[in-house]
């Protein structure tokens, strides 16, 4: 009345008010010249909010006031060039119409009201990846399917990706509707014109939905009733059908009374079978991986194939042993399924994934059935060393008493053991169980020689190194790749596993590595880790160790711009002008790289100067422009550096000359004095 914009905002009153059902407000504001059409960015009207909460009294008036379901945006029907006359439903974002939304909320009532409005039963979104029946299907509401199948809607439609109605209900592990949808078009063809008791009651599964009853004997529901009975005038056609549609008991009612009006196209029956197209999920192995085992039961009962294979080649059970449902496990292998199936790819079984997953039940069931304990994979890998790399202490004590093999040697291409895979992985408790149960400590990869020691040393295992060697693991044994266990370490920049190597007795001048010559202190500096580096020189590392190529740390440093390593070596004493095998400086290779901060730090240490015409022969070379930018600011900082060299030794050097003029003019001084003594003493004597 004071003039407030009754369209403010995203959502305007007349929504909100739809949205929570007021009917009076509704009426006030549409009397107020709300616009019934104003639509969000999303799409939604007044109309598919009322609709999705199920208050068909506002939805009748809204209708009334000419929110009609044929309304679509007239920008749409003008820029895709459809005859504005010829009118479709309106459209939210999805493309869901006000029969969508009631049909995915499981609002009955609104559905039939929408449906004896005209609202189209088979509509599909644009994309086509709803219909108003597979809405339905996947909110579990049974009463409305029903509804809808009896209207004639389509349970065979396809949706994008291949899924169907039936897919879409075993999603949610709805098994009444699965159910009925596989009784289809039996359940609806016998429907008796005039005996309701022959149907299901709407709400057979009340789990299934929890929203219904408990709105449609709603005292606030109850209360929308009597408003709209003593409200809504009754000479208009399509009111009175909404009073008589608000009463639970009218649209059970309305439901059966369907057949005898005019009977539905009838479609063919349901393919239990049929997949989705990107991963090939049928009904049953959505039910599988859901854990429903109602559902299970039913579609196994109804011959759905029990050996189907998704993408990627696991079947039901596999599925199912993955997730850990025992159950459904269970019912599978009561009724055939094959417990020996493989993954395609991955060539895992039931029994592999179930302890790969730590699927403790699963493992107990799979093995009382016979599954076979030593499969192995396509990684070489054993049901144990599935539960070893994943920790799982307790299938390997399940797995271990049922017989299993503890270092997995029978059959194995690789020789990974158990062992191995839990110190990788950092399990302690699970390496421990295994070494107190006889695992082989220093078991070797036939193809590179690495032990659990030196597996855990690359993975960075504190802990794991530390029980190893505690239990008389070869602290110095080298794998294929000539890397002792301290280099290892040193490569990750594992400080804490180097202080336990170091401290258990490792050599922190062991030997280097044949091939390359290097040592722990070149790999820890040529990869820059700063507190490896650190830790070796406080414990007594050679500094100026030279590898294969004759790059000391500080070199490997230097070219790799650690600064702070750099800096630490320096200080350390580390020999600033040690040139390698090609007789480049670490302050050339920092140049070379363009590391600049280690430059200008380095010009300040060093004795010696790469000429000027070494540096611009090299720049002459570089195409990237990032690198020519910092190698330039590096010249400019040598040449500055030489020339303040230059300009000190200069000076050093005039100071020099100066003191070698006085040194020469005091002796001269000197000579004069003396000779005068002289002079003084042949005159005494005259």
């Amino acid at each position: 009345k004071a003039g407030a914009d009754i369209e403010l905002g995203c959502s305007t009153p007349l929504m909100e008010a739809s949205q929570e059902g007021h009917l009076e407000l509704v009426k006030y504001l549409l009397a107020s010249g709300a616009n019934v059409h104003a639509t969000t960015a999303t799409g939604d009207t007044a109309l598919t909010y009322a609709c999705e909460n199920g208050h068909t009294d506002v939805a009748d008036v809204l209708l009334q006031a000419g929110a009609d379901l044929d309304k679509q945006e007239d920008m749409k029907t003008i820029l895709e060039g459809i005859d504005p006359a010829k009118h479709q439903e309106h459209e939210s974002e999805g493309g869901r119409t006000p029969l969508m939304k009631a049909a995915r909320a499981g609002h009955l009532c609104t559905v039939q009201f929408l449906i004896s409005k005209g609202a189209n039963v088979n509509r599909a979104t644009a994309n086509n990846d709803h219909t108003v029946v597979s809405l339905a299907c996947a909110g579990g509401h049974l009463a409305v399917v029903e509804l809808l199948l009896a209207h004639g809607a389509d349970p065979t439609h396809r949706l994008k990706d291949g899924s169907t109605m039936l897919i879409e209900a075993a999603k949610g592990g709805h098994t009444n509707v699965v159910s009925y949808l596989l009784d289809y078009p039996n359940n609806v063809l016998s429907v008796p014109t005039t005996d309701v008791s022959q149907l299901p009651p709407p709400s057979q599964d009340q789990s299934q939905e929890p929203d219904r009853t408990s709105q449609e004997n709603s005292p606030a529901l109850l209360g929308v009733q009597k408003a709209v009975s003593t409200r809504v005038p009754t000479g208009s056609n399509s009111s009175s059908q909404t009073t008589e549609c608000l009463t639970p008991e009218s649209c059970s009612q309305t439901t059966s009374n369907v057949a005898s009006q005019s009977m539905p196209p009838v479609y063919p029956s349901v393919d239990i079978d049929a997949h989705t197209e990107s991963n090939h999920d049928t009904a049953l192995t959505l039910a599988c991986a859901g854990g429903h085992e109602e559902l299970v039961s039913v579609l196994i009962a109804r011959d759905a194939k029990i050996e189907h294979r998704d993408k990627k080649g696991f079947t039901p059970l596999i599925l199912a042993a993955t997730a850990g449902h025992v159950g459904v496990v269970e019912i599978l292998l009561d009724k055939g399924g094959d417990i020996e199936a493989q993954s395609e790819r991955t060539k895992d079984t039931p029994l592999s994934l179930a302890c790969s997953g730590g699927r403790q039940e699963v493992v107990d069931l799979l093995l009382a059935r016979g599954a076979n304990k030593e499969h192995r994979n396509v990684s070489d890998y054993t049901p144990l060393s599935l539960a070893a790399s994943g920790g799982y202490v307790n299938i390997i004590k399940i797995l271990l008493n049922a017989g299993a093999e503890i270092n997995s040697r029978t059959g194995s291409k690789l020789g990974i053991s158990p062992l191995m895979l839990a110190a990788m992985n950092g399990h302690v408790p699970a390496v421990k169980l295994l070494l107190d149960m006889g695992s082989d400590i220093n078991a070797q990869i036939e193809t590179n020689r690495n032990t659990a020691l030196t597996l855990a040393c690359f993975q960075g295992r504190a802990e794991v190194v530390s029980l190893l060697l505690d239990r008389k693991a070869n602290v110095e044994h080298r794998a294929k790749t000539g890397l002792t266990p301290l280099m290892e370490a040193a490569s990750g920049g594992y400080a804490e596993v180097g202080r336990v190597l170091l401290d258990k007795g490792a050599d922190v001048n062991a030997p280097p590595v044949p091939s390359s010559r290097d040592t722990a202190l070149t790999i820890a500096a040529d990869k820059g880790h700063y507190k490896f580096c650190e830790l070796l020189i406080h414990r007594g590392a050679h500094i100026d160790v030279r590898n294969k190529k004759g790059n000391t740390p500080l070199w490997l440093a230097s070219n790799g711009g650690h600064f702070d390593v750099v800096q630490l070596l320096v200080q350390a004493g580390a020999d600033v002008d040690a040139a390698d095998n090609r007789k480049i400086t670490p302050l050339m290779s920092a140049f070379r790289k363009g590391h600049v901060k280690v430059v200008q730090y380095l010009v300040k240490e060093v004795n010696q100067f790469p000429s000027d015409i070494e540096c611009m022969r090299y720049i002459a070379t570089i195409t990237d422009k990032e690198l020519l930018k910092k190698c330039h600011q590096c010249v400019e900082t040598i040449v500055k550096a030489k020339d303040q060299q230059a300009a000190e030794a200069n000076k050093n050097a005039s100071i020099l000359l100066k003191e070698l003029d006085l040194e020469k003019s005091r002796e001269e001084s000197r000579k004069q004095a003396l000779a005068a003594k002289r002079e003084k003493r042949k005159e005494k004597r005259k």
